[in-house]
């Protein structure tokens, strides 16, 4: 590596690299963040080192600390996503063979909602 140039840190865990990267963030050392938060400067050196690992509380209190907000989402994984695709398309092929309508609402999935409702309402065939 070329002299002065600093290798980018690896983190052990997401949550050690959220924590870190949120102190760095705010300008604060770990000493500083750690007076904030009531606790030791080597429990937030374990935390970011992965050496513990926070409740998602624990994450919460340490980011607001740092000025900032904890935001966590999920989503469906690509295998996830196909199993119900085909799942659907199964319901709705059993039930347009018998002549039964479709009971209750269509199953609503991030990027499939508008398919499976034009699927239910009968303005296009199953996909696939």
């Amino acid at each position: 590596m070329p002299p002065g140039l600093k290798r980018a840190p690896s983190y052990p865990t997401l949550a050690a690299q959220t924590i870190a990267q949120s102190r760095l963030g705010a300008r604060l050392t770990q000493k500083e963040l750690a007076e904030t938060l009531g606790t030791k400067a080597s429990v937030i050196s374990a935390y970011e080192n992965g050496r513990i690992d926070p409740t998602v509380g624990t994450l919460e209190r340490i980011v607001r600390a740092c000025g900032m907000t904890l935001k966590l989402s999920t989503e469906m994984t690509p295998q996830s996503r196909k199993a119900r695709m085909l799942e659907v398309r199964a319901r709705w092929k059993a039930a347009s063979e018998s002549g039964e309508q479709w009971r209750g609402k269509p199953p609503i999935m991030p990027g499939f909602q508008e398919q499976a409702l034009l699927v239910f309402k009968g303005v296009k065939k199953s996909p696939g």
